[in-house]
């Protein structure tokens, strides 16, 4: 249907009264890249050392990638795809932070970590999001998971400095 809607062509059922168009459920897809979240998005070259894809019902995962595959500055820095559907928006969420955990992408920097912080961050478990979400909400808190505790004290520090920044500058103003 979608290349048929491409080539100008219509759709080959009846939109208004099609019962197969009745939404069931929620679906997030998340694209994970051999880039560095905390380094600007930096594309992250080297060979996959280990890897292990999430299973289970539900969880689909598109890969491109086995291990010991060496990921070069050629090509595009997507890696795989991850999919999962639940009956709920919240049953997909939780899926989808069962289907992270379960990820295992070693050698190179990826998004990983920062889908993990997202898919556990209140704002986007209440649907509160938009596409500002990224600039909003400090990276390095929301990576913080995958890294040692005194890299997150670090960032927790830093957040809040800037905080006190802020609020001192809008107290001259």
């Amino acid at each position: 249907e979608q290349l048929r809607i491409a080539a100008g062509e219509p759709v080959s059922f009846d939109v208004a009264h099609s019962e197969t168009l009745t939404p069931r459920g929620a679906a997030i897809e998340c694209r994970i890249y051999s880039e560095d979240p905390l380094n600007g998005f930096r594309p992250s070259l080297g060979r996959i050392t280990r890897l292990r894809l999430p299973q289970g019902p539900w969880v689909r995962t598109d890969a491109g990638i086995t291990e010991g595959d060496e990921v070069p500055i050629y090509y595009d820095p997507m890696l795989a795809k991850l999919v999962v559907w639940g009956r709920t928006r919240e049953g997909a969420r939780r899926r989808l932070i069962r289907a992270l955990d379960e990820l295992v992408i070693e050698g190179v920097a990826t998004t990983v970590p920062l889908f993990r912080g997202i898919a556990r961050h209140p704002d986007f478990a209440e649907g509160r999001y938009d596409t500002s979400f990224l600039s909003t909400h400090p990276l390095p808190l929301l990576c913080a998971s995958e890294y040692r505790d005194d890299l997150l004290a670090v960032a927790i520090s830093a957040v809040l400095a800037e905080e006190g920044r802020r609020a001192a500058l809008a107290g001259r103003n």
